[in-house]
């Protein structure tokens, strides 16, 4: 797993990208997810917005499948990626992969991201 904190003047950034335990060709490519994220998020103009981290995620899922060209082991490459911004305006977490996120209110975790098929969920 790879974890970016990023603060910029307008804006405190984490991200967060897994690309397996154990694979370095899919710690590559969290790594690489990462860093695509954050220079997206870093040319973004003030404020941040919901869009602005979806293209984000954009960019970095591009990162992933580049890098997957050049890699043997390309068809068990990918990461989760998950990134959550913190403006004067609020909090919003985005995600892509299988990534989840919890909010923590007064010592109660709720999730933030309800679970899909992908995640394992039942219908």
């Amino acid at each position: 797993a790879g974890v970016a904190l990023a603060s910029l003047s307008h804006a405190d950034i984490v991200l967060l990208a897994d690309g397996g335990v154990g694979h370095p060709p899919a710690r590559a490519a969290a790594d690489a997810a990462l860093r695509a994220v954050e220079r997206a998020l870093r040319r973004a103009d003030p404020p941040i917005t919901p869009v602005d981290v979806c293209d984000a995620l954009a960019e970095g899922h591009r990162a992933v499948r580049e890098l997957a060209r050049d890699v043997a082991s390309a068809e068990r490459l990918g990461a989760a990626c998950l990134v959550a911004v913190s403006t004067a305006d609020g909090v919003f977490v985005s995600r892509v992969g299988r990534g989840t996120a919890l909010l923590v209110r007064d010592g109660v975790a709720e999730p933030v991201f309800q679970p899909t098929a992908a995640d394992g969920a039942q219908p």
